[in-house]
């Protein structure tokens, strides 16, 4: 971040815990090497340096615009004798959690309008992108860091399932993982060498299934990716998804196997079957070294979710399936999960912890099987993070006492080792 950027952490108590935070800023400055890994990695040379923090300064995230009023509530309960009924519905444990969070959360709003105030935004000014107009020229556009990848992810979710289907079959139908079907299985098609991207050209691609292993940016610039739409056209120009990765970062684009009929959906032969179960008993990301390990660790699980099943914006995982999720976060956490590192008085416990986190849903079961996959893995819960949604002057999104929709989501925060 450079010295005359805006932190996104708007506000802090002297405690420090209780923040304001601006999400667009935050994402934004992820994309460049934090002050720490520039003073602890080998460093660039002064002009791949110079260049990269001009490059970082001129940036922009589209957004969409801040919410200026609370959602609607029309799905809470109009009487309290029907809200009677619904919390009667609602297991004693869970109810007498989201109690307990009650005062923590409003404690924390009047902290922040007492000592931040109420009259400046909660927020800070953002590029919002035009939910109304994509045009070609917008398609074509060779301005590498304000590239609408937003508005294109949104024109090609409005369309029906029915129009994907049948037509290519490497092109990804919307909310799947974007993998064709056949390379989902744990096979040797990610036994092979790192995808090395070019920071001094961008890096095209035709279909993301190219994309199978790890891929890699060992620059400290920013890399520019670009894979092909070839299904997608507006007014005849064929669309492409542009992405910036950050400096020094690597991915890999996979399916997990979460879920027991992960096995069955990429069971082509008995011979796919056995070589899947090995692989994944050795590798439970696929692609991934069990030898590669971590000292940070977040997860977001599909946990089972009643108005996003409804809502269909991307797949989650029934209650039956919980256990099996819970068994390979677990499972991911022994391996890949950096071990202790021993101080040199084997006597004193070690000084540099691993961390894992995990994002819940309100529900009660999430909360008690993100606390057992952090416990099965020698972590200990040593703090829970409540986001609270808010507009931009800080009113709640929706009521925080709501029964079917709660305007804050929670962390689950483990750690292993350290003092």
């Amino acid at each position: 971040m450079s010295n005359t950027e805006k932190s996104a952490i708007l506000f802090s108590n002297q405690a420090k815990t209780t923040f304001i935070l601006d999400i667009p800023q935050s994402i934004k400055q992820a994309q460049s090497l934090s002050p720490h890994q520039k003073k602890t990695q080998r460093s660039p040379p002064l002009s791949i340096s110079a260049r990269q923090e001009f490059k970082n300064t001129h940036k922009c995230l589209l957004s969409t615009a801040p919410l200026t009023e609370p959602y609607p509530t029309s799905t809470e309960p109009k009487s309290e004798s029907a809200r009677a009924k619904v919390l009667a519905r609602i297991p004693e444990s869970e109810r007498v959690y989201h109690e307990g969070i009650l005062p923590v959360v409003n404690d924390a709003l009047e902290c922040i309008k007492d000592e931040f105030g109420e009259q400046q935004e909660w927020c800070l000014a953002r590029y919002c992108a035009d939910e109304n107009r994509v045009s070609a020229e917008d398609l074509k556009r060779e301005d590498d860091d304000c590239a609408s990848v937003s508005k294109r992810r949104r024109l090609y979710s409005a369309k029906e399932p029915s129009e994907y289907s049948g037509k290519n079959p490497d092109y990804p139908h919307p909310g799947s993982t974007g993998l064709p079907e056949n390379s989902r299985s744990w096979s040797n098609e990610f036994d092979q060498p790192p995808v090395i991207l070019s920071s001094t050209s961008e890096n095209n691609f035709q279909m993301i299934c190219e994309m199978n292993g790890i891929v890699k940016n060992p620059s400290f610039e920013t890399a520019r990716l670009s894979i092909s739409n070839h299904e997608i056209k507006l007014n005849e120009v064929s669309s492409s998804s542009r992405y910036i990765i950050p400096p020094r970062s690597n991915f890999i684009l996979c399916t997990l196997p979460l879920s027991s009929q992960s096995h069955d959906n990429n069971a082509f032969s008995f011979e796919s079957t056995t070589t899947s179960t090995r692989n994944n008993e050795q590798q439970p990301i696929p692609g991934l070294s069990k030898d590669q390990k971590f000292n940070l660790i977040l997860f977001d699980p599909p946990w089972p979710n009643k108005s996003v099943r409804r809502s269909k914006h991307y797949q989650t995982h029934p209650y039956a399936e919980m256990e099996f999720l819970t068994q390979q976060l677990t499972r991911i956490l022994q391996i890949h999960a950096q071990p202790p590192t021993p101080d040199a008085n084997s006597n004193n416990p070690p000084k540099k912890p691993t961390i894992a986190a995990i994002w819940i849903t309100n529900a009660e079961k999430a909360r008690r099987a993100a606390y057992n996959t952090l416990n099965k893995s020698g972590f200990r819960v040593i703090e829970e993070w409540i986001w609270v949604k808010v507009t931009n002057k800080g009113i709640p999104i929706t009521p925080i006492n709501g029964l079917w929709r709660k305007p804050y989501e929670i962390l689950i925060i483990g750690q292993r080792g350290g003092i």
